[in-house]
């Protein structure tokens, strides 16, 4: 079910965050240092979601293999290190720039 989310849902999510925040960052052009720091803790959020979807695919394409599929299945919880950076970005969004 983790692969199907990513595939559907969370991949789509991601390329609209990425597009979105592309056109509001043109929008304030120049940045003031909020800014960057915002879309810096956004891009590290976005790389662990990316790379965790990169494991999920793995460990689907490797369903078979019981030891490997646990593996990658450690590194996926591993991932989550990437939340503290998404909430920064969130709640800087969210009470900075509304």
């Amino acid at each position: 079910a983790h692969y199907w989310m990513d595939v559907l849902i969370e991949l789509p999510l991601i390329a609209g965050v990425v597009a979105t925040g592309a056109i509001l960052s043109a929008s304030a052009w120049p940045l003031t240092p909020l800014h960057w720091l915002k879309i810096g803790a956004g891009l590290v959020a976005i790389g662990f979601n990316l790379y965790c979807a990169g494991l999920v695919r793995r460990r689907y394409q490797r369903r078979g293999e019981p030891a490997i599929a646990a593996a990658l299945a450690r590194r996926i919880r591993l991932t989550g290190v990437g939340i503290p950076a998404g909430l920064l970005a969130a709640i800087l969004g969210l009470r900075y720039f509304a």
